[in-house]
């Protein structure tokens, strides 16, 4: 009769021949693989191998299945993300923006590692060579996929949340501020171009570059205040990168759903713009002249030329609203808190949180005060 085949309880223990067994079991050897089946061939007896493998055991019975930088990402952040846009807690362009950092960053290094398998070194020479703003969000998106891993007790620690040497280097873009008359040479540039009115809107009303394109003709009013006209627009919601819409109400945040105002004299070209667009029966100030919103590369690129056109320094357009900022704080002399709300952030703490709610009265009545005593002169 043939010999029966023992096996064990926890791995097997098989005669290789020789002398020799070979043993096979489950393990995460923690060297970037996961929980994966390993084999180990040794010299010796049945009871050799039977030793050496429970003392294999001792080190490895409680390693589980880990699954890897790449499946918690699809398997729980990304699932998550996209509930939040449907809940309106998260804007679709914020998630366009960590998908981008994954496909560039995250992903090409952490997509095969399995969670269990990060190490706190490894980040830290990830995050070295990337310049300020990559690297903060990048280990953001590590940090939150991370997060699912430990709450679903795949891991015991995300070594992401530790404190890393972030890189001091800010990606060169020749960002910066536009001065007030450079901001009016583009202005001038501008005109005629189908991205004319989203410009205005954010150079001179504060508006996020998808927050400008989004801006529907009925939307847009004209107020008096300390004695100038005034040109306003309600910002509810944003073309996002991909040129699509998003609902009414889903902005960056929920502070960003704001009226923003526009002094003369370009609040007056903006109002002439929005009536030429009326007349011809167009739905969004800046229409596409298919009925549907200018995108966000087609801005980009109108951007550009009205800048070269002017003969500026090339900054990217997130710059308009960077420079509405400085000159409305150090040229006008607006109070910050102002500005921060204009611009649709939130003040910090209990009194931003639930008290200081400011209207768009208080908004327009705030620029007609600056702009009447400091009107804008062209040179």
């Amino acid at each position: 009769m043939p010999r029966k085949r023992h096996r064990s309880t926890w791995g097997s223990n098989e005669d290789a021949g020789g002398g020799r067994r070979r043993l096979r079991y489950w393990a995460d050897l923690h060297d970037g693989r996961g929980y994966v089946r390993h084999s180990k061939t040794i010299v010796g007896s049945r009871r050799d191998g039977d030793e050496e493998l429970a003392r294999i055991r001792v080190e490895h019975a409680e390693d589980a299945p880990c699954p890897t930088v790449g499946q918690a990402y699809q398997m729980w952040w990304l699932p998550d993300a996209r509930a939040r846009i449907e809940s309106g807690k998260l804007a679709k362009q914020t998630l366009d923006g960590y998908e981008s950092k994954w496909r560039v960053y995250v992903g090409p290094r952490w997509s095969d590692v399995a969670c269990s398998d990060v190490r706190a070194l490894d980040i830290q020479s990830w995050l070295d060579p990337m310049t300020q703003k990559p690297a903060a969000d990048s280990l953001a998106l590590l940090r939150q996929t991370l997060d699912f891993a430990l709450t679903y007790e795949v891991v015991r620690d995300n070594v992401a949340r530790r404190q890393y040497r972030m890189p001091a280097a800010h990606r060169d873009l020749k960002d910066g501020a536009y001065t007030l008359a450079e901001l009016d040479r583009i202005a001038e540039a501008a005109r005629g171009s189908v991205a004319e009115a989203s410009m205005l809107l954010m150079m001179f009303g504060s508006c996020r570059t998808g927050e400008s394109l989004g801006v529907r003709l009925d939307e847009v009013a004209r107020v008096e205040s300390h004695g100038i006209m005034l040109t306003t627009a309600e910002v509810v919601r944003q073309v996002n990168s991909d040129a699509s819409i998003s609902p009414d109400g889903v902005l960056k945040n929920r502070q960003s759903v704001r009226t923003v105002v526009v002094p003369p004299p370009w609040g007056d070209r903006l109002w002439e713009i929005a009536k030429a667009a009326r007349d011809a029966g167009d739905e969004w100030l800046s229409d596409d002249g298919c009925g549907r919103p200018v995108s966000q590369n087609r801005l980009r690129a109108e951007w550009s030329r009205a800048v070269e056109r002017a003969g500026l320094p090339r900054r990217s357009p997130r710059s308009a609203r960077r420079s509405w900022e400085t000159y409305m704080r150090w040229d006008m002399g607006v109070d910050r808190s102002k500005v921060e709300q204009m611009m649709g952030h939130a003040l910090p703490g209990v009194t931003g949180e639930h008290y200081d709610k400011p209207t768009a009265t208080m908004f327009v009545d705030t620029v007609a005060v600056a702009f009447s005593c400091k009107p804008f002169v062209r040179e």
